[in-house]
């Protein structure tokens, strides 16, 4: 998370950097220890930087999406500009099945709440 808020503007850091994120929060006592070192806020940060990203838009959408299942951070998601962040990386790559379909499942998951 420090590396990522460290090279904001860095495409491959924030790609790898959510990558790393979505896997690690597939695990819900993980996803827990992601958003207390203030990953929400990075992914969402490393979005909105590196829109036009591709692959970060696929993990900071898929890890959003893992960090909101049955965790109970939705509202965190939402209250950090999660939803934001989806529905632009969404718009930003309408042709990726990769961001839509992790961007569904995010959008789906934080509805929930």
């Amino acid at each position: 998370v420090a590396g990522m808020r460290e090279h904001l503007g860095q495409g491959s850091v924030q790609h790898l950097g959510c990558g790393t994120l979505r896997n690690v929060s597939a695990n819900v006592e993980f996803a827990e220890k992601v958003v207390e070192a203030g990953g929400i806020q990075a992914i969402v940060a490393g979005m909105k930087v590196n829109s036009e990203a591709e692959l970060v838009q696929e993990h900071g959408c898929a890890a959003l999406w893992n960090i909101s299942m049955g965790a109970g951070f939705e509202a965190r998601v939402a209250a950090a500009g999660g939803i934001e962040a989806i529905v632009n990386g969404m718009l930003a790559h309408r042709s990726s099945c990769g961001v839509q379909g992790h961007g569904c499942g995010a959008l789906w998951s934080l509805s929930w709440e």
